[in-house]
């Protein structure tokens, strides 16, 4: 479905060959295993509304872990080939994430909201490196952590695994499934309305259809202006819930005057 999607979307298609480098630079580290209490242990965070990276029971270790291996994915990144002012954007990643302290840094101002503003060193290019590390370092956990969820509300518009407001929903029977733009993961319980602002009033909320691709609609809030990228369909979830393959919704969305409020790794 990718390669069709890419057809049908030639644009997208140097977007794509970058992110599979990124991408591939962290698959290709060598990650030992973190060892982690068991889920129990983060009971309590997850009834007062702390996600598990920000906590402390499974968060911290698996904060260090991170900061461990960004500088080796910094160094899988510059050998990747990737095209000429992001290679250099990546090798003064690797020059920063050398120094004493900085991994660490660069893990917590990742955590905090990303702040392009009080970024160590290009922002989104970092951003982007280290949720893919997190998503290598994630991976063994998601299936888990979603497991020991079923039955505990969590009843919040923000993930439950990384603390970010959610930039995609999967609608299905009535029922929508809130996404993760930073760690992929995946949510049902959060409360009606806007994930935004938490806005309730039907008419002040609206549906924009998307003209082009059947299953894809954009959910506006005239609240506080932000929007959801919702997919209807079916089977095809890993194209339309990765949030890049759907930029163009942004663009529209962006165009008509409204705001991503949600967490997303990729400017506009």
């Amino acid at each position: 479905m990718l390669l069709r999607w890419l057809h049908q979307n030639p644009f997208l298609v140097p977007l794509a060959r970058f992110e599979g480098l990124v991408r591939g630079a962290a698959e290709g580290l060598v990650v030992p295993p973190v060892e982690l209490p068991p889920w129990e242990a983060h009971r309590a965070e997850h009834q007062h509304g702390v996600a598990l990276l920000l906590g402390e029971p499974h968060g911290a270790p698996l904060r260090a872990a991170a900061a461990d291996l960004l500088r080796p994915a910094s160094e899988q990144a510059v050998a990747a080939k990737l095209p000429p002012p992001l290679a250099e954007g990546m090798k003064e990643i690797q020059a920063v994430l050398a120094e004493a302290g900085a991994r660490t840094a660069a893990i917590r101002w990742l955590l905090s909201g990303a702040s392009p503003a009080a970024a160590p060193v290009q922002g989104p290019l970092l951003q982007l490196l280290a949720w893919r590390v997190f998503g290598r370092l994630l991976a063994p956990i998601l299936e888990p952590f979603t497991a020991w969820r079923i039955g505990l509300r969590w009843g919040r518009s923000n993930c439950p695994l990384c603390g970010s407001l959610p930039m995609m929903a999967h609608a299905r029977g009535g029922e929508r499934t809130l996404v993760c733009g930073c760690c992929a993961s995946r949510w049902r319980d959060a409360p009606p309305g806007c994930p935004h602002c938490g806005n309730r009033d039907t008419s002040r909320r609206a549906r924009l259809e998307s003209k082009g691709t059947a299953g894809l609609r954009l959910d506006v809030c005239e609240a506080c202006k932000g929007y959801l990228k919702v997919y209807t369909g079916e089977g095809e979830e890993s194209v339309f819930l990765a949030d890049w393959p759907t930029l163009a919704l942004d663009g529209l969305a962006v165009e008509r005057g409204y705001l991503r409020r949600g967490a997303s790794l990729w400017e506009l």
